[in-house]
């Protein structure tokens, strides 16, 4: 087992990334979230702005958070 100092900081590492990642993911999850919440309430004029129909609402905002 190797017990040496720059072992155990690559282990420290890789949790560090882990965790930066997990965190960003996470955040991407809840501004989806987030977006399509906000999108599902707005109305016809809104979506016009936007360059949206309500057909391109409806897709929308029937994913779930985890999809693009």
């Amino acid at each position: 087992m190797d017990t040496s100092i720059a072992g155990e900081f690559s282990y420290f590492d890789l949790s560090k990334k882990v965790i930066r990642k997990l965190k960003s993911l996470i955040i991407t999850w809840k501004v989806r979230a987030q977006s399509r919440k906000h999108l599902a309430e707005m109305d016809s004029r809104l979506l016009k702005d936007i360059g949206l129909t309500e057909a391109d609402r409806s897709q929308e905002i029937v994913k779930p958070f985890w999809k693009r």
